[in-house]
């Protein structure tokens, strides 16, 4: 084998090998870890009784982060239940009356049919009849306002009721919960400070939701799909990659990439990938610089 040869096959392996690379390495870019965060409000203002929650702390969905003073709801509660024992009182009073109505109305209806037929035998006057008949009137009318005072009262427990529910509302309001998992960012409150309704009392990292954006050349983006696997490097943890995977791509281009790798990247036409990662509260805090691989082989979904 002449030298000439040899050096013509080791040239045809080194351009084969830097046409390979690129496939079998990927390509990297580099990218900052980003999350949604939530904030965390008052829905009613009050004092703050109880806050347990500091920054970098890990909280669960529905967890209680603080309480707000029911001293202003359980007086209004107090108020409704004064307001119930005098509805049944007063429906005791009216249940109380109307059996002797109901009794009168009865007799005069009685005596008003017994002296009518009376009257057509003429064997009474006319005006004990006219008597009997106003008494049954009267005794009819009375009967009937209870009744109507009954009605009144079922409509006012009614909006007692309603005031009681909505204050059982207004009771699961006084509790600040955690809207999601994730970890607590910022706070802005502290126990026994008075909060306004509205007010901002926590910031929390949905944790479920971390990715990280970053920007390939447009040539690299056809070699990409939706759900591609890629490997996230952070900087000081040799040898060990992070899953995730491709959930966005850019629709427009970008002259201005957020994050460069080089001087010649400026220069480029280059699109956002958004890579979803895995939460590892661990390894991962909203900021860190990380590299991304994309479309390496063994990456591939």
């Amino acid at each position: 084998m002449t030298l000439k040869f040899k050096i013509g096959i080791f040239l045809g392996i080194s351009i084969l090998t830097a046409a390979c690379r690129p496939e079998e390495t990927g390509s990297k870019a580099a990218g900052v870890i980003d999350g949604r965060t939530v904030i965390v409000r008052a829905m009613t203002g009050g004092r703050l009784t109880e806050w347990t929650s500091a920054p970098g702390k890990e909280v669960r969905k529905g967890e209680v982060l603080g309480r707000v003073d029911p001293a202003k709801l359980d007086a209004g509660l107090e108020d409704l239940a004064l307001a119930e024992r005098a509805l049944a009182l007063a429906d005791e009073r009216i249940q109380s009356r109307i059996p002797p109505l109901q009794a009168m109305v009865d007799y005069w209806k009685r005596q008003s049919e017994r002296l009518e037929r009376l009257k057509k035998d003429q064997a009474i006057a006319g005006g004990e009849l006219e008597k009997a008949r106003l008494e049954l009137l009267g005794a009819e009318t009375a009967l009937t306002d209870l009744r109507k005072s009954l009605s009144a009262q079922a409509i006012e427990k009614g909006k007692i009721a309603n005031k009681r529910r909505v204050l059982d509302i207004a009771r699961d309001d006084l509790i600040l919960r955690s809207p999601v998992d994730g970890v607590v960012l910022e706070t802005h409150v502290v126990a026994g400070e008075t909060l306004s309704p509205g007010g901002a009392a926590a910031e929390i990292l949905d944790t479920a939701g971390l990715w990280v954006d970053v920007f390939v050349e447009e040539k690299e983006l056809s070699r990409l799909r939706l759900a591609d696997r890629v490997a996230v490097l952070v900087d000081g943890q040799e040898g060990r990659e992070w899953p995730g995977a491709i959930i966005q791509f850019g629709s427009t281009a970008e002259f201005s990439p957020k994050f460069t790798l080089s001087e010649k990247e400026r220069g480029a036409l280059l699109y956002l990938v958004r890579i979803r990662i895995d939460p590892d509260l661990k390894t991962f805090k909203v900021g860190m610089p990380v590299t991304v691989v994309l479309g390496r082989p063994d990456l591939k979904k």
